[in-house]
C-alpha cells in the first residue's frame, strides 16, 4: 500500500480531475442551454419552414440536457444559461431590428451553434467516462451536423 503522502496526492488529483470534467460539462450545459434559447427566439423571427427547423434544433438541445442529467446527475435549472449568452440575445435583438429580423435570426443561431460546438470539442479533450464519451460524442456529431442545416437556411 502507498503511504499516506502517495495517497493523499492520488486524492487531490482524483478531485481536481472530478472539477475539472464538471467544471468543463457545466459549460457544456450553458452552452447547450443558451444555444437552446437563441433557438427559440430565433424561431420567433423567421418564415415557418425555418422557425420548424429552429424549433426542432431548440428540442434537441434540451433533450441533450436530459440524456446528460441521466449521466451526470441532475442539473440547478435556475442557474442555467450564461450573462455571455444573455447579452448575446440582447444585440442580437438590436441587429435584428438594423438588419432584419430573419436574416439575424439565423444568423445569431449559427453563432451560438458554433460556440457550442467549441464546448463540446473542448469536453471531448477530457478523459471521460465511457458514457458520457459516447454521449457526448453523439450530441456533438449531431451539433456539427446542425451547423449545415443552419447553413442552408441562411441562403
Amino acid at each position: 500500500m502507498p503511504c499516506p503522502a502517495v495517497m493523499t496526492w492520488l486524492g487531490m488529483t482524483r478531485a481536481v480531475s472530478q472539477t475539472r470534467l464538471s467544471t468543463t460539462i457545466a459549460k457544456v450545459i450553458e452552452a447547450r442551454f443558451d444555444d437552446e434559447r437563441t433557438l427559440v427566439h430565433g424561431s420567433k423571427h423567421v418564415d415557418a419552414r425555418k422557425s420548424a427547423l429552429l424549433t426542432r434544433l431548440a428540442d434537441e438541445r434540451r433533450r441533450f440536457s436530459e440524456e446528460l442529467e441521466r449521466l451526470t446527475g441532475p442539473i440547478d435549472r435556475g442557474t442555467l444559461g450564461s450573462w455571455g449568452g444573455l447579452a448575446w440575445e440582447l444585440s442580437d435583438n438590436l441587429r435584428a431590428r438594423v438588419l432584419g429580423r430573419s436574416t439575424e435570426a439565423v444568423a445569431a443561431c449559427r453563432r451560438s451553434q458554433h460556440r457550442t460546438e467549441a464546448r463540446y470539442a473542448k469536453a471531448l479533450e477530457l478523459p471521460l467516462p465511457t458514457a458520457l464519451h459516447a454521449a457526448l460524442v453523439a450530441q456533438h456529431s449531431r451539433v456539427h451536423h446542425a451547423a449545415r442545416e443552419l447553413a442552408e437556411i441562411a441562403r
